[in-house]
């Protein structure tokens, strides 16, 4: 399960060049929100590695979670690599959205079967 601030999770879609997803995100409602954390546990637990076998990090698998369920299907990221610079930024905004603090969901249910799909074909 993860939590983490609204902040983060706009931070995390702007640094990859997902721009539409991070201002839907800023005033989405929070279990949108809730759905997308829990789609990003589940993306770290059972999508993607890397080539040495580690998880994806923590705020790709939250980058790709916000565009499944903001488009309403998985897709790859506008951005292979995070521009840490305008991830700073971002995580720097200190307002009372931005900081709300979101968890994900303790049951994968949220979790489509395309979703599901789309991450077995890619770790494949």
């Amino acid at each position: 399960m993860i939590n983490t601030r609204r902040g983060m999770i706009v931070a995390a879609l702007k640094s990859y060049g997902e721009e539409s997803t991070a201002e839907w995100a800023r005033s989405a409602p929070g279990d949108a929100l809730q759905t997308t954390l829990t789609v990003a546990s589940w993306i770290l637990n059972f999508g993607p590695t890397q080539p040495s076998g580690a998880s994806i990090l923590i705020d790709k698998a939250i980058a790709l979670a916000g565009v499944c369920i903001h488009e309403e299907h998985p897709r790859d990221l506008a951005q292979k690599r995070s521009d840490l610079k305008v991830w700073r930024e971002i995580a720097a905004e200190d307002s009372h959205t931005a900081n709300e603090v979101l968890q994900g969901l303790s049951s994968y249910d949220v979790v489509s079967d395309e979703i599901r799909d789309f991450w077995a074909e890619k770790s494949s």
